[in-house]
């Protein structure tokens, strides 16, 4: 008899669905009229946590390796589950690219055969730097993640540590640059500085801190209507956004914004409410 799924093996197919419908839903950053506009704001809304929810799995399962295997052997895990797959793709990527792209192409097929080592070079960097392949952008700060693993697995036990450290993430990457974008403000960029180098690293800690501890119900129901404020935030300034060619309104948009880490903070704790 095989393993019994928890609600980790859902949260990671609903994610992955909801990848799929995401992009499926590349009308929204054409800036429809009318209803279209409605319906692909809803499906860019409700199926956003997918990302961060992702994030949150790979703190909640990978924060304990140490108690499976040494720190040599996870990098190597790591290294051929992403690294690998990441380098691969990106080099068929940027081949195709190089081969059939006529206009706005990076580089040129024919500098390539005459082996100038400056474009070599610059076709390595933008290969590292993910510029053929857009869609690929979430490799790099799994990258950080997977790295900041290694220190903060040694604190996995450790909650005032961890909530320090979140709470820092927090502030100087998501409060910051959100007061910042809303009163138009210009702040030093040390001060939007954080602990291990990524904002979503604020994901990590939090999936692993909530898949090892039970939330009372006064919480659950408060991050539920943070949640549930965090969403309707986010579509009403959707709504309100001026038609094309004005830019979307993008104040509660991204990945390191505060309505996105509520919003998935509830979806985080509902699935593992209903599907444990």
């Amino acid at each position: 008899m095989g393993r019994k799924l928890n609600y980790i093996d859902y949260l990671v197919v609903i994610s992955c669905i909801s990848v799929v419908l995401l992009h499926a839903n590349g009308v929204f950053w054409r800036h429809p009229a009318g209803r279209l506009w409605i319906t692909s704001s809803l499906i860019e809304c409700i199926f956003y946590f997918a990302v961060p929810i992702f994030f949150m799995i790979s703190g909640a399962t990978l924060m304990n390796y140490r108690t499976r295997y040494n720190s040599k052997e996870y990098l190597i895990k790591r290294i051929r589950r992403t690294l690998i797959p990441y380098l691969f793709w990106s080099c068929f990527a940027a081949l195709l690219f190089l081969t059939f792209n006529k206009h706005g192409q990076i580089f040129s097929l024919d500098s390539v055969r005459g082996f100038d080592y400056s474009v070599i070079v610059s076709l390595i960097i933008n290969i590292i730097n993910n510029k053929f392949m857009g869609v690929y952008w979430f490799f790099l700060p799994l990258f950080v993640c997977y790295l900041s693993i290694i220190i903060l697995s040694n604190f996995s036990k450790n909650y005032k540590i961890l909530y320090f450290i979140a709470i820092w993430i927090f502030i100087a990457q998501f409060v910051l640059p959100f007061c910042a974008n809303l009163f138009q403000l210009k702040i030093n960029p040390v001060l939007t500085s954080s602990p291990m180098g990524s904002g979503f690293v604020l994901f990590v800690i939090l999936g692993w801190i909530l898949s090892k501890n039970q939330i009372s119900n006064k919480y659950k129901l408060i991050f539920y209507l943070l949640g549930v404020i965090s969403f309707f935030l986010r579509f009403t300034s959707l709504m309100l956004s001026p038609e094309f060619p004005a830019p979307i309104n993008r104040l509660f948009s991204g990945y390191l914004n505060i309505t996105t880490v509520f919003y998935s903070v509830a979806i985080f704790i509902l699935s593992k409410m209903f599907l444990l």
